[in-house]
């Protein structure tokens, strides 16, 4: 399941799960819809010693002339702001959230060994990708299972303000 973190969490205690929910679907509540795109590359922490490669996520605008303004000079500042506000749950129920600069990706493969890979020729190659649009509207609350068979598990959802089923 492909999806974007905004706020990374760790392990949450299931007595404390239930507040976080709740913070979570008061959040989505403040937040409305909005469009984004995937766009350019890079890796973490960087390409010459990668150990993830990612598809950077931008906001789509509307231009005065009615254009969609380039998607790598378009800040997701609503993404940002939804971001912000699933940290800030996280960290009014006492948990400990990552406190890094928020960076919108898609993770697209992490380095197998987990040591690092020289992905700049990668990187080049999708500096110019430009993927379609979507609209962004659901905070989904994800359980990592990691191991051999690493997968997710979506354990709640809350759509955004604005979101017709």
């Amino acid at each position: 399941m492909w999806h974007l973190t905004c706020a990374f969490y760790g392990d949450v205690a299931e007595t404390r799960r239930s507040e976080l929910e709740e913070r979570l679907a008061r959040t989505a509540k403040r937040h409305p819809v909005f469009e984004l795109r995937f766009a350019g590359a890079g890796a973490f922490p960087r390409s010459t010693r990668a150990t993830v490669l990612f598809v950077g996520v931008h906001a789509v605008t509307a231009a005065a002339s009615g254009d969609v303004t380039p998607p790598e000079t378009a800040e997701p500042a609503e993404l940002h702001a939804l971001a912000a506000s699933c940290a800030a749950a996280g960290r009014r129920i006492g948990h400990d959230v990552e406190g890094r600069r928020y960076r919108p990706h898609l993770t697209l493969a992490r380095a197998k060994s987990r040591e690092p890979v020289d992905m700049r020729s990668v990187v080049e190659e999708l500096r110019g990708y430009e993927g379609p649009s979507w609209t962004a509207s659901e905070i989904v609350l994800m359980r990592s299972h990691l191991g051999a068979d690493a997968h997710y598990e979506a354990l709640a959802r809350w759509p955004l303000r604005g979101h017709q089923a």
